[in-house]
């Protein structure tokens, strides 16, 4: 099997890799040595990368061949100025750096990106297929590559996933699976020319809807995602998340997040457990976290809230 230094060896003019300790990012190779910062994702479903810059002036390139881009990439420019060249498939796509430029380039795809050397992104890979959801509600429309496109929404949405992975809450899973799902939708519908077909008569009965809430309660402590939930119900992910919330009113995100604080705020009452175990106990794989979050929801820290339901 071919290692890094190989890899680097045979392409002398691209001897940089990131060393974010990402097997495949770090198979990028790049002319100058980028800064990069590897954010944790809910069961590593896919991988959430912040490009910082790089150490050098002017222009730097990074280059990856179609053998190591075995994941879709979705990029947004987050900082930078001057030209941006993307190259990938046979197509050339010149632009100017903005901070919600974004670019999509599907697996297998030999990619060379040209860019200021003070440009900063936000990038993810995701397993293909991922977008499969979005193009069940567009019949199936794949989508084609984006080679430096401005898009508002999908920037906003990107943003939002950053900010949950930098900050978890009392369901991270499932809002990231939920904006995936978003950020998906707004592709296909934007850049495959599709429009959503007649939406399916599907619903959820009443015994699926129970054996769902039946899984939450059971799989409380652990990290719960979507696809986990539509296959509880028979459903696809994009059904399942549309049928869920017309039975409960709440999508699958918001009833976790809902039980999870129920279940924190009875454990710290009660005031035997301690916090490291509440936290675990809501799925939190940290007390730092789960500190933060709660703090947020309630406005008082676990602590404070525990002192004050004992007092009470």
């Amino acid at each position: 099997m071919e290692t890094i230094e190989d890899h680097f060896a045979s392409r002398p003019g691209f001897a940089f890799s990131a060393a974010s300790g990402d097997a495949m990012y770090d198979r990028i190779g790049w002319s100058a040595q980028p800064q990069v910062r590897v954010l944790p994702t809910p069961n590593g479903a896919f991988r959430a990368i912040r490009h910082l810059g790089s150490n050098a002036k002017g222009t730097v390139i990074a280059s990856s061949l179609a053998d190591n881009n075995r994941w879709d990439a979705l990029l947004v420019n987050r900082a930078g100025e001057g030209r941006l060249e993307i190259r990938s498939g046979g197509r050339t796509h010149k632009n100017w750096q903005h901070r919600e430029l974004i670019a999509f380039i599907p697996s297998g795809m030999d990619t060379q990106f040209e860019f200021n050397a003070n440009t900063q992104a936000l990038q993810f890979y995701l397993p293909p297929g991922t977008l499969q959801g979005a193009s069940e509600a567009h019949r199936g429309t794949e989508l084609p590559p984006i080679l430096g496109e401005r898009n508002r929404r999908v920037a906003w949405l990107m943003g939002l996933v950053e900010h949950e992975l930098r900050a978890p809450s009392f369901g991270t899973s499932l809002l990231v699976d939920g904006l995936i799902g978003a950020i998906a939708q707004t592709l296909v519908s934007t850049f495959a020319g599709a429009a959503p077909g007649p939406e399916d008569r599907i619903t959820l009965t009443r015994a699926k809807l129970d054996r769902v809430i039946d899984y939450i309660e059971a799989h409380i402590a652990e990290p719960i995602a979507l696809n986990d939930l539509a296959g509880v119900a028979g459903l696809s992910t994009y059904h399942f998340a549309r049928v869920f919330k017309a039975s409960t009113g709440d999508t699958p995100y918001q009833f976790l997040r809902r039980r999870r604080i129920a279940l924190a705020t009875r454990l710290l009452a009660e005031g035997m457990v301690p916090l490291a175990e509440v936290a675990r106990s809501c799925g939190f794989a940290n007390q730092a976290h789960f500190t933060a979050a709660f703090t947020r929801e309630t406005g008082l820290s676990p602590g404070r809230y525990r002192r004050l339901a004992r007092s009470g």
